[in-house]
């Protein structure tokens, strides 16, 4: 289990703020907002509606611009990370294969992300979600060993509890490398076969919960 000090892991309440106002933030408010609004609409106000989204959207992709240059606003996961760093008063790496973000030091982080358990309206069942990382080598060892670095290279690891459909953050923890790099090390090694060396490698909600800090 992953103990730090306080000092280490305080949170601000004008950093959470921050990360729940960001551009990215009120965009999805504000997409949700119009879809619930169009609904009962004519086409002319959907219409209008569209656009009034459309310009609030170019708006935050401009703001993300201006703060980093190069990124792509629709990369996968790159608004939750901008969500996550927010919050921490952390900075986003934009180029692929390099840690999630750094902190104010320059310490490398890895930003794990999962939606909220879901209620599936096809099945009435729940969706149980959890915190996942693909790509990931069990053979040969140099590439295991390329795998587990995309672990050890952080200083930290922050887990993100999403709600459905947004970016609000309703739970954040920070966890050990160590602890993840051991957890995913015996799944690869458990999972590897002959013709099977690549897999997608998963962390329960229950793991982070009992092996991490609790911020948020």
């Amino acid at each position: 289990m992953y103990s730090v000090q306080t000092t280490l892991t305080k949170v601000s309440q004008k950093n959470i703020e921050k990360g729940l106002t960001t551009a990215p933030f009120l965009l999805y408010n504000k997409l949700k907002l119009i879809m619930r609004e169009s609904e009962n609409m004519n086409n002319n106000l959907k219409f209008e509606k569209m656009k009034e989204y459309k310009k609030l959207q170019d708006s935050a992709f401009s703001v993300l611009r201006e703060i980093y240059p190069d990124c792509n606003p629709l990369a996968p996961g790159f608004l939750k990370e901008v969500t996550i760093a927010n919050i921490l008063g952390h900075r986003v790496e934009t180029q692929k294969h390099l840690p999630d973000g750094y902190d104010m030091e320059g310490n490398a982080m890895e930003y794990q992300c999962v939606l909220e358990n879901v209620i599936d309206p096809k099945t009435g069942k729940k969706k149980y979600r959890n915190f996942a990382m693909d790509g990931m080598f069990s053979s040969p060892p140099k590439a295991k060993e390329g795998s587990l670095k995309r672990i050890k290279r952080n200083k930290d690891i922050y887990y993100a509890f999403l709600r459905e459909g947004g970016l609000e953050i309703y739970e954040l923890w920070l966890g050990s490398p160590k602890d993840l790099e051991e957890l995913l090390d015996a799944q690869l090694t458990r999972r590897d076969k002959p013709n099977k060396n690549e897999h997608t490698v998963s962390m329960s909600k229950t793991w982070v919960r009992a092996n991490c800090k609790r911020i948020i």
